[in-house]
């Protein structure tokens, strides 16, 4: 795997891996933080969640299509940009509008980001020689897997700490009894777009510039 004619081929889908990882992590896991931070109670965060996730399946499925129609390379880079647009739309103005921009953006954000996931799972395998093809796709899979680990702790710091975002601080209070306010999320919507929309713009840019031809 780590021979010449392969090696900048798998350094590539490795890059492409983890920040697809990293990006998804970076929103899906402080969605429910975020609403909570626009104002909206806990048991609504979480049902928007659940709505938002669902269009994921139809992001598998488009992207499944699209493979075979429009190939691989042209699918997951329409993918990427499309998930940086959604995440740059929801971030910056969805959470301070309507409960119906919440829901739009947002299942937009999941439908592009987990149809760039599936048309990864579909082209990795095909990068490799049957040899190899095994341990090619799990290094892949498993370099996305330590994105995911970190994102979630370099997109936004814990509560405790210093460092947090102010608007991840005023909700660690709330949760200990404070006072509940709306004017804190837009640290946050901020925080988890930038974390979100320049990893799926540079993997996006790797895609097209041939990283998985």
């Amino acid at each position: 795997m780590f021979s010449i004619e392969v090696r900048r081929r798998s350094i590539r889908i490795w890059l492409v891996w983890a920040l697809v990882n990293f990006s998804y992590y970076s929103a899906f896991i402080w969605l429910p933080t975020l609403l909570m931070a626009s104002g909206f109670p806990l048991v609504k965060s979480f049902g928007f969640t659940l709505i938002i996730t669902l269009a994921q399946l139809s992001g598998y499925a488009a992207s499944a299509y699209l493979v075979e129609k429009w190939g691989r390379r042209v699918t997951l880079s329409t993918f990427l940009i499309g998930s940086a647009g959604a995440a740059a739309a929801f971030g910056f103005g969805a959470v301070n509008g309507s409960e119906t921009q919440i829901i739009i953006f947002g299942m937009l954000l999941s439908f592009f980001n987990l149809g760039a996931w599936g048309a990864l799972y579909a082209i990795t395998p095909e990068l490799y020689t049957t040899r190899l093809r095994g341990s090619g796709t799990g290094s892949a899979a498993a370099v996305g897997r330590i994105a995911s680990i970190a994102a979630p702790l370099l997109v936004q710091q814990r509560p405790r700490s210093g460092r947090a975002d102010p608007a991840i601080r005023r909700l660690w209070c709330r949760f200990r009894g404070g006072r509940r306010r709306r004017s804190g999320a837009t640290g946050t919507a901020r925080t988890i777009s930038a974390g979100l929309v320049a990893p799926l713009v540079m993997a996006g840019l790797l895609a097209i510039q041939g990283a998985l031809a």
